[in-house]
């Protein structure tokens, strides 16, 4: 199919897009802005990216000419805007909306709310709720666990297991699930969102076709890890070294990942973006952490 022809797969009809575009986007969240940027300039359009952006910086100029704007908040890896401001969020809104910005996307993780918990105790929730309240409509994708070898996630884990010793988990991790899926493959679905017709806003989850408990996550990680070293024949570390091994924003994913294994960060089905995605297809876990 050509390029130009975006499947919508929601309405089930064929649509023309023009290519070209232009985009901003507030974040880089570790890798995630850039493999985002990249994606979307192979397509065509002209991206600016704007790392830890300042509320001053946010003015009718920078959104001239804009189609999409997007929001990069995804909590396992640094989040580098001002997510938890609703000035910073009030006036990316406003501005958009006069410049006649067409849609924004929010990137965040898969949160299980609590019995009675209001939404402005939730940081991601209070932000897709503010954005989602306005005439631009929002496209709002929810993932588990990204993969990939650059994200911090993947480096902490990997670190820890230099010594040959498994990271110590609570007993939650047992209990509770993820659908971790590559980002690379995570990103084809993001991109999508520039192709929805524009009266409508979106809320989509991104994950793997596999669920698995955060232990068995870790587990089949450690496992590929010890393989990698035996390969390539690396000495484990002293264990004194291992904690130390960690770099300060490796000990921060560590540590947010330890708070998601108290709750499911599970795909909801009727929010599935797999389903109304069908033509991307995703890697199967054990092939996909072998990949990373």
């Amino acid at each position: 199919m050509p390029r130009e022809l975006f499947i919508n797969t929601i309405q089930g009809s064929y649509q023309a897009e023009p290519s070209g575009r232009k985009m901003v986007i507030f974040g880089r969240n570790g890798v995630i802005g850039d493999r985002i940027k990249a994606r979307l300039e192979e397509e065509g359009h002209e991206v600016m990216l704007i790392a830890s952006p300042k509320i001053e910086s946010v003015t009718e100029e920078m959104f001239k000419d804009i189609d999409t704007f997007f929001i990069l908040a995804y909590d396992l890896e640094p989040i580098d805007v001002h997510i938890g401001s609703s000035e910073f969020l009030k006036k990316v809104r406003e501005k958009a909306l006069v410049a006649g910005v067409s849609r924004g996307v929010l990137l965040e993780s898969i949160t299980t709310s609590k019995p009675n918990q209001p939404v402005y105790r939730d940081v991601l929730a209070r932000a897709e709720s503010f954005l989602s309240d306005s005439a631009i409509p929002l496209t709002s994708y929810r993932a588990s666990l990204l993969l990939d070898v650059d994200l911090l996630l993947a480096k902490s884990i990997s670190s820890y297991v230099a010594d040959d010793v498994s990271p110590l988990l609570p007993d939650e991790a047992k209990e509770f699930q993820c659908q971790p899926i590559l980002l690379k493959e995570a990103v084809e679905f993001i991109v999508r969102a520039v192709d929805h017709e524009i009266e409508r806003t979106y809320r989509f989850d991104l994950g793997g076709n596999d669920k698995i408990s955060y232990q068995e996550f870790v587990d089949l990680f450690v496992e590929k890890e010890r393989r990698k070293s035996h390969t390539l024949g690396f000495s484990p570390l002293p264990k004194r070294e291992r904690l130390a091994s960690l770099s300060s924003d490796e000990h921060t994913a560590w540590n947010v990942f330890l708070e998601k294994t108290t709750t499911d960060m599970t795909v909801d089905e009727e929010r599935d973006a797999r389903k109304h995605f069908s033509d991307i297809k995703t890697t199967p876990l054990k092939e996909a952490i072998n990949l990373i």
